[in-house]
């Protein structure tokens, strides 16, 4: 099954890559020039995340102790239950 769905995922990917990129079909790029441009791309998006996520740690560290997201982020919390047992299926 997982053979089955390869090529339509790769299908997938490639078109959504153009529509991220702003690719149009019309451009008629090759698909070796438009990983590049993925590529040197996702190497932004990474520093833009990485940056986004200390800017947010920091901003968790100058708050107050007591503060929920301070507590979530160094693992305070010592109460509280999740049921056990297997995850329901929801369709």
């Amino acid at each position: 099954m997982a053979q089955k769905l390869e090529q339509p995922i790769a299908t997938i990917s490639k078109v959504l890559t153009g529509i991220i990129l702003n690719i149009k079909w019309q451009d008629r790029r090759t698909k070796s020039s438009v990983l590049e441009e993925a590529s040197v791309r996702s190497i932004a998006i990474e520093a833009y995340i990485i940056k986004n996520q200390l800017r947010c740690t920091g901003n968790l560290v100058r708050m107050p102790s007591s503060s929920l997201p301070k507590r979530i982020l160094y693992g305070d919390l010592t109460y509280g239950r999740r049921s056990q047992g297997e995850a329901t299926k929801t369709l």
